[in-house]
Parts: structure tokens; sequence; C-alpha cells
């Protein structure tokens, strides 16, 4: 969990930025979530199984730093 912590660092997000996870519900998941609330992370986690358009609108209005995919 500490690597996904250096990664955030090293990719430069800070506390409190806005991070989407669009990440099938997997070990993963709960270990990039986990790590990013550790961080002080604003997780915004969009359901896999959703259309295109409602996750483009959904990243869009979330004014993310950031988006994590595994797809």
């Amino acid at each position: 969990m500490y690597n996904f912590c250096e990664y955030f660092k090293n990719v430069g997000l800070n506390k409190k930025d806005k991070v989407v996870l669009f990440i099938m519900p997997s070990y993963e998941l709960y270990c990039v979530m986990l790590a990013g609330l550790m961080y002080g992370l604003n997780i915004v986690v969009i359901d896999d199984f959703s259309s295109k358009q409602k996750v483009e609108l959904m990243v869009k209005n979330s004014v993310s730093k950031y988006v994590f995919v595994n797809h």
C-alpha cells in the first residue's frame, strides 16, 4: 500500500487532490482506494459497468487531477 502512496507522490498528486478510480472490483481497487485515503486524496469511484457517456460525464464533472483505469 505504501508503494501506491509513493506513486501518488511521484505523479505529482497532493493531499486533497481529486482522483477518479475506474477499476473493476478487485484487490487492486481496494489497495488504491485505501492508499488514496491514507494519502489524503478525494476519491471518485465509477462503476465499470457504466455506459461510455456516463463515464465521460462523471470524469468531466469530477474535475479530477488523475484517473486510474485497469481495463
